[in-house]
């Protein structure tokens, strides 16, 4: 298997030796822990039960609070936010979707990246 991410080709057996790299396993260990608590936080309303017992204003608050705390991750582009959620009810049902796993991954993604998806939001 190869990866291609921006014209670098690497093999599965060159990810694997970046993995194994002691600078790299360095930063996982010092940014791992992080993440499995914000993990732990998030998936506690981002799944398909979770999202039916939120309230509209409930789910935009916890939206609100992932995105500005960048999930764990990084801070996300502010501007965004707010246009995301302007329709609540399309965001939950763009949401319940992605978390549809008896649809393939690859049409959900389709759906709500795509210019014409179906679950679509700008933002």
């Amino acid at each position: 298997m190869t990866i291609t991410y921006n014209e670098i080709k690497l093999t599965e057996d060159q990810i694997k030796q970046l993995f194994n790299d002691p600078k790299i396993q360095e930063k996982i260990n010092k940014y791992k822990p992080e993440r499995v608590e914000a993990h732990k936080k998030w998936a506690e309303w981002l799944n398909k039960e979770g999202l039916e017992k939120l309230s509209d204003d409930e789910l935009k608050n916890k939206f609100i609070e992932y995105y500005d705390s960048g999930a764990g991750r990084h801070a996300f582009v502010p501007i965004n936010r707010d246009r995301i959620i302007r329709d609540i009810k399309k965001f939950r049902e763009m949401l319940k979707f992605l978390l549809n796993e008896s649809i393939d991954i690859k049409q959900r993604i389709n759906e709500v990246l795509e210019i014409d998806g179906k679950y679509r939001i700008k933002g």
